[in-house]
């Protein structure tokens, strides 16, 4: 006979599962039934993966729901909130304003003089159910896909000199409001912190303190010289290109 048959393997086993595995997990189904929403969040609820949406009727069809990606998803406000255990999960974004410091950018005022441009942009979560669900899709890279964004339209400003800087910030918010809001996002605030110009021995000391390549100090001080061509007679990189990528 086996050692566990001796000593009566059943009843140890019965005994385990009622007083060790069995409360263990109606512990952990009581944590997983409920669930908080701080005053700075909202949140939508994901029932075995997919959203919970509204129940929405067809215009015109009194007994007809509209097709389930159609329906506008159910927002979940500040406060406790009671979940089905295993199935429900709360995803949560929080709504207040973010800054976010774009990296410096630079355009040449005339030869051999550069303009350092360090900019911030503030923005927060559209608090709709489309705002917020948007927003969630995208959280984790949230802050880069909307400094990409902005980055990618103020370089087309910076190669423009005669774009003035005052005009930057109405510039910003009006042509790039639109783009951000397919991120859940609306931008609150541009601010063109400084905008310094100084010349390209000095402008590489300013950039290393945000840390550059050594592709863009190289570009700095060797390859921007009189007409725009480097030591060999071919083009130089233009800067701004090396600086923000």
């Amino acid at each position: 006979m086996s050692l566990l048959s001796q000593f009566g393997g059943g009843a140890l086993v019965g005994s385990l599962f009622k007083f060790l595995l069995l409360p263990a997990a109606v512990i952990s189904t009581v944590f997983k039934s409920y669930d908080f929403v701080s005053q700075s969040e909202l949140a939508l609820k994901y029932r075995c993966g997919r959203v919970v949406r509204k129940f929405e009727r067809l215009e015109g069809r009194r007994w007809r729901l509209k097709p389930r990606e159609e329906r506008t998803p159910k927002l979940v406000r500040p406060g406790f909130r009671l979940l089905i255990p295993y199935a429900d999960k709360l995803c949560k974004i929080d709504i207040r304003r973010r800054t976010h410091e774009l990296k410096p950018m630079t355009r040449e005022v005339k030869e051999n003089y550069w303009q350092l441009i360090e900019t911030t942009l503030v923005f927060r979560v559209i608090c709709t159910p489309k705002g917020v669900y948007d927003a969630i899709l995208t959280a984790e890279q949230l802050e880069f896909l909307v400094g990409q964004r902005c980055r990618a339209y103020l370089r087309t400003l910076t190669n423009n000199v005669k774009v003035s800087l005052e005009s930057y910030e109405d510039l910003v918010l009006t042509n790039m409001g639109p783009e951000v809001e397919e991120l859940g996002i609306i931008l609150v605030e541009f601010q063109v912190n400084s905008n310094n110009v100084t010349e390209a021995t000095q402008l590489g000391q300013a950039l290393a303190a945000h840390g550059p390549s050594a592709l863009a100090l190289a570009a700095l001080t060797n390859g921007h010289h009189g007409n725009g061509h480097n030591g060999n007679g071919h083009n130089a990189t233009p800067l701004t290109d090396i600086v923000t990528e």
